[in-house]
């Protein structure tokens, strides 16, 4: 599509209509393209909640799991109904690594514990979940992208750590390598940080293979009002 002449957004999962329930939730969505056995297709992975009538029930974190939903590769509009993929985790960040397997990271629901799974080629057999182990720093993580990064072989995290509860709530982003996807390394803390002392920044989203540039969320308390764009490389 032409610049300035996007289309309007496409409704391609709705609760109510895919199995979720009346007052069902889905949010958190991350997709990868997957090739397994001739067939190539994305599979989306995305925070779900169930519920006929109850619509704060999101708000209980144990009811929150992961669902997968697929499309063909050439397709991204048309997706199957999502299906229970996860139980005890929500929050949900998937990336390929180098030898094809889908590589899940989520944090677990009733600890905010950062775990991992190996999703295998097809991207739908979890491996048993594997916490996280960040060698160099006892830092908690939410609101976190990682990818395998092919042109340099590594993993790359970008990921919100709280420095305030409470108020004003603040957070700052940081940055973390990994050979092998498990075993972590904090490359440079507060790579993104508010200039004014009231926000908090978080939700970092880099460009494709650039984890120099970086997108993001700039929020008053949780409340995310503004995105903003920066180079901390530069």
């Amino acid at each position: 599509t032409a610049p300035g002449n996007c289309p309007n957004p496409q409704l391609v999962l709705n609760p109510p209509n895919v199995g979720m329930g009346a007052r069902g939730l889905l949010n958190d969505p991350t997709v990868v393209e997957v090739h397994n056995g001739g067939l190539d297709y994305l599979v989306m992975y995305m925070t779900g909640v169930k519920s006929a009538n109850d619509s704060s029930a999101g708000y209980n974190t144990t009811n929150n799991k992961i669902y997968v939903s697929t499309s063909w590769a050439n397709d991204g509009v048309n997706w199957s109904n999502p299906i229970l993929l996860i139980d005890g985790a929500w929050m949900p960040s998937a990336t390929v690594d180098s030898r094809g397997h889908v590589i899940l990271y989520a944090n677990d629901t009733t600890y905010g514990t950062l775990m991992r799974y190996d999703l295998g080629v097809s991207g739908f057999t979890p491996s048993p979940r594997q916490p996280i182990k960040i060698v160099n720093s006892s830092n908690f993580y939410t609101g976190f992208t990682i990818a395998y990064v092919p042109s340099i072989k590594i993993f790359q995290m970008l990921g919100t750590r709280v420095t305030q509860w409470g108020s004003p709530f603040q957070s700052v982003i940081d940055i973390l390598d990994s050979f092998d996807g498990s075993n972590w390394f904090l490359a440079k803390s507060g790579i993104i940080t508010s200039n004014d002392s009231s926000n908090s920044v978080m939700t970092p989203a880099p460009l494709p293979g650039d984890f120099c540039s970086v997108y993001y969320a700039q929020a008053r308390g949780l409340m995310a009002y503004n995105i903003y764009f920066k180079n901390w490389c530069f």
